[in-house]
């Protein structure tokens, strides 16, 4: 199972996009990493029951743009 994340997009959530962006070189914070976590949390408790189905080992890759900034570094935690 391999979860993907893109950086900056502006011309599909240029709004949505330059605010995070904002927030993160300003503020040192994101607005998405709730959803992000959440989003990966939910990929890897579906591929943790696949893989017990299946009897196989769990092999989960996160990979993408600007993953320091989504809070994605906790994931070893979950």
């Amino acid at each position: 199972m391999i979860i993907a994340y893109r950086g900056t997009k502006f011309d599909r959530e240029p709004k949505q996009d330059e605010l995070a962006d904002a927030a993160m070189t300003f503020k040192g914070t994101n607005g998405q990493v709730g959803e992000s976590i959440a989003f990966t949390q939910k990929v890897i408790d579906a591929a943790k029951q696949r893989a017990e189905l299946k009897n196989e080992p769990l092999d989960v890759t996160v990979t993408g743009h600007s993953l320091k900034h989504r809070g994605l570094p906790a994931l070893p935690a979950l």
